[in-house]
């Protein structure tokens, strides 16, 4: 063999060489962009199934304080006014789960030996599809209330559809992170400390975490949002301005 056949050789090898590599970058990108676009789906479609749950929540609160005198309900309280049971299990008669509704003693606490058989049985439109962990088997829940002095929704108590700075500027409940997660019966949700506004937000999204206003719109707010905005947003008649879509994630 001489040297000229020699290295035409190699230089068809190191072609093919060159080929087989190109191949499996290309390849490999391909998968990757496939997995990527599969990924990105998924979360879409979570994203959108958390959002409808919240603007169900929304509708539901809505009707009840239509037949309410306007009020939203507060948690179901005792005589002597400790709160028993969440106000998800008020609203029970309003995502169509009237009979579930009708099978709790309303003069118990949530986890009396009764109502707490029935925890298992509260719908799943409670559980976050965007949670990283499974709230469902668990029978938790991250749509809470942000709860606090001058808030839409103070402690345990009901608020009216009477805000003055609208319904549309006034955030009243949240998709907590899982780590304040509560049991969906459970009379607690997020309790808002000034010092600290964002605590217990974020961590389902990259970008920002999802808020239900009073007119039942579903807004993802910006991890960014300042403190005093989203101060607020949360406060029913603190007649500031507010331009809720400024603080609006993936706008």
């Amino acid at each position: 063999m001489n040297r000229k056949d020699t290295t035409r050789r190699g230089i068809s090898l190191r072609a093919i060489l060159l080929i087989v590599a190109a191949a499996a970058v290309f390849v490999g990108s391909v998968l990757f962009m496939m997995v990527w676009a599969t990924q990105s789906a998924r979360h879409a479609a979570r994203l959108s199934s958390s959002r409808f749950g919240m603007r169900q929540i929304g509708w539901a609160l809505q009707t009840y304080a239509g037949d309410h005198r306007e009020l939203f309900p507060g948690d179901v309280m005792s005589d002597t006014g400790k709160p028993l049971l969440s106000w998800r299990v008020a609203i029970l008669p309003y995502i169509e789960k009237t009979e579930l509704y009708e099978e709790f003693k309303l003069n118990e606490p949530w986890d009396s030996p009764h109502n707490k058989r029935l925890l298992a049985e509260m719908p799943t439109i409670y559980a976050s599809p965007l949670s990283q962990v499974d709230l469902a088997s668990d029978h938790k829940t991250v749509y809470l209330r942000p709860t606090g002095k001058g808030l839409a929704m103070d402690s345990h108590k009901s608020a009216g559809l009477g805000m003055r700075d609208g319904t549309y500027a006034t955030v009243i409940v949240v998709e907590a992170n899982d780590s304040h997660a509560v049991p969906c019966t459970k009379p607690d949700d997020l309790k808002y400390d000034p010092k600290t506004p964002l605590a217990g937000l974020g961590g389902q999204l990259d970008d920002g975490f999802l808020a239900l206003f009073a007119d039942a719109s579903v807004l993802m707010i910006s991890n960014s949002v300042d403190p005093k905005a989203w101060h607020a947003m949360l406060t029913p008649s603190g007649r500031e301005p507010i331009d809720r879509t400024r603080w609006a994630a993936n706008k």
